[in-house]
């Protein structure tokens, strides 16, 4: 799933775990997983807006040092 999206931006190097590529790792309890109702924001230069969606039961993200 992240790699599709990596692709679509140009990012060669993300989205799977492998030898060179960057992977920044979401560590996840299952059983508190809970997405919260998106909500607009308008924290973009501007003041335009953008959807977002928060997500509770994320415990950590590993981001490997080079």
């Amino acid at each position: 799933m992240t790699q599709e999206t990596a692709n679509m931006y140009g990012l060669k190097d993300r989205g799977t775990v492998a030898v060179g590529a960057k992977a920044d790792l979401n560590v996840i309890d299952f059983d508190h997983l809970n997405l919260r109702l998106p909500k607009l924001v308008f924290d973009l230069p501007g003041g335009a807006r953008r959807l977002i969606q928060e997500a509770d039961g994320y415990v950590a993200t590993i981001v490997p040092a080079k």
